[in-house]
Order: structure tokens, then C-alpha cells, then sequence
């Protein structure tokens, strides 16, 4: 039976555009394999590998330590590298309080640090520890550190905080500048807080409300009383400061006998 040319041009054409179609499907499917390719390609051309780490926020001597920790090597394609890793190598530092990896194309990695700053130091008969003021250890104290000294005894590892010791840290950090040669350790004791001052006084500071106020006080007396027989002041009301003195230190002194009376 004999086809209309009609129709049959219409089916021609109807598969002729079908060839068209899979014919474009074949060449975008292949132009996008291409691309896909040329690109992974150029992740690994030597003009993105990584060729230098910096790192700032670090002392001179310390950023050999930081760059071992966060072990990026040179050589390793820039989209290869886990910063994530890195950061978190370079946290377990103790005395890394924060870290921030970038790269920097096309062959630089930055490494931001920001390095815990010691506040005071935990000390007993045996050890003495540098923290920070959140109480994280930072590490052994050196014999020639300034910092105010706590009378505590930590069990808190390098990198770990001593929360506990958080209040008495408080008062060695509000420790004004002018203050802190008179006082030789701040005390945690039963009664609250305190100073053992150079010599043989002390000082009650009760709790850690009003410090300015009461290091202030303490600032004062020091500045205005005779400190040679002074046993103790006792700030625990910020605005009424209380003193005694050593009876037996102010006779001696006089060249008269102690008042042995209450």
C-alpha cells in the first residue's frame, strides 16, 4: 500500500530530529567531561600545589612547633589540603587558645593564632603553673615569671582548666601594678580569700565581690600605717577596714614587756 509523501516526509524528519537531539546530548555530555576533566586537571598542575605556609600571631621560636603540628606539606595540591585537620592539630597546643587556616591562592595557606596569655601562676611546695585567665594550665612556670602567685595545688594537665582556682585567679588578675610588690601570694582558704603580703601579714579579702574596692583599702593602709609589726588587715567590707598588730612586735620594739592581755 503505497505511502502518502506527505507522511513520509514527516517521519524523515521526525527522525532526523531525533538524531539531531542525541547528537547535541552526545556532544554536551562530552564537552561537560571535558571540562570535568581539563579541571581536575588543573587541581593537579604544580601551579596550585602548596608551596608556603605562614603563619602569624606566633613568636619567632614557636612557629616551627606550630607548622610541625599542623603538618601541611609542601607539594600537596591546594584542594587536597584539610585545613580542618590542621586547626585541630594545632589546638591541642596548651598555649594555643585559638586557630584560623586559610588558603591563599594559588600556593599559600595562612595560619592565624592567637596564644593564651598567662595571668597568674598555680603554686605549691613542688610545682608552680602558668594559666591563663580561664583557668587553662599553659605550662610550667619559669624560675624569673612575674606573674602574681595562687596558692593551689592543680591536678589540671597542660591544656586543661583549673575552674576551681577561677575566683582566686580573679584577684591576682585585679591586682593593680603598684600593689603587687607587697603581696607574695594570693590564698584560698576557709574564711574565702586572701594575701599573704611580703613579710609576715596578711590580708582578708572574704569573697570576690567589690576587689577594686578592697585591693584599693589594702592599697591605702600600706601607704599609711607602720608596717613593721602589722599581723593583719581585714577588707571583707569593702568600705570598713580593720587591722591588728602584733603586741609582742610593738613592745619589742618599744623595749617594753608584751601585753599578754586578750
Amino acid at each position: 500500500m503505497a505511502i502518502d509523501p506527505r507522511i513520509r516526509a514527516r517521519r524523515v524528519e521526525v527522525h532526523r530530529a531525533e538524531g539531531r537531539r542525541r547528537l547535541r546530548f552526545v556532544a554536551v555530555a562530552a564537552g561537560l567531561v571535558a571540562v570535568a576533566v581539563a579541571a581536575w586537571g588543573l587541581t593537579r598542575t604544580p601551579l596550585l600545589d602548596l608551596d608556603h605556609v605562614r603563619v602569624d600571631g606566633a613568636e619567632d621560636a614557636d612557629i616551627d612547633v606550630v607548622l610541625d603540628h599542623a603538618a601541611l606539606v609542601p607539594g600537596t595540591a591546594m584542594f587536597d589540603l584539610d585545613l580542618g585537620a590542621a586547626e585541630r592539630a594545632v589546638a591541642e597546643l596548651a598555649w594555643i587558645k585559638s586557630v584560623r587556616a586559610e588558603r591563599e591562592w594559588p600556593g599559600s595557606v595562612r595560619l592565624t593564632v592567637v596564644p593564651r596569655t598567662g595571668v597568674a601562676v598555680l603554686a605549691d611546695d613542688t610545682n608552680a603553673f602558668v594559666v591563663d585567665e580561664e583557668g587553662v594550665v599553659i605550662g610550667p612556670a619559669d624560675d624569673g615569671t612575674d606573674l602574681p602567685a595562687v596558692r593551689w595545688t592543680t591536678a589540671a594537665e597542660p591544656g586543661e582548666a583549673e575552674r576551681e582556682a577561677l575566683p582566686a585567679i580573679a584577684v591576682a588578675r585585679a591586682i593593680p601594678d603598684d600593689l603587687r610588690p607587697w603581696v607574695e601570694l594570693v590564698t584560698v582558704d576557709a574564711d574565702g580569700l586572701g594575701l599573704d603580703l611580703i613579710g609576715s601579714a596578711t590580708v582578708r579579702l572574704g569573697d570576690g565581690g567589690l576587689m577594686e574596692d578592697k585591693l584599693s583599702a589594702v592599697r591605702s593602709v600600706l601607704q599609711n600605717v607602720d608596717l613593721e609589726c602589722l599581723d593583719f588587715i581585714d577588707v571583707t567590707a569593702a568600705d570598713l577596714t580593720t587591722g591588728l598588730r602584733d603586741d609582742a612586735c610593738d613592745a619589742a620594739n618599744a623595749g617594753e614587756p608584751a601585753d599578754d592581755t586578750p
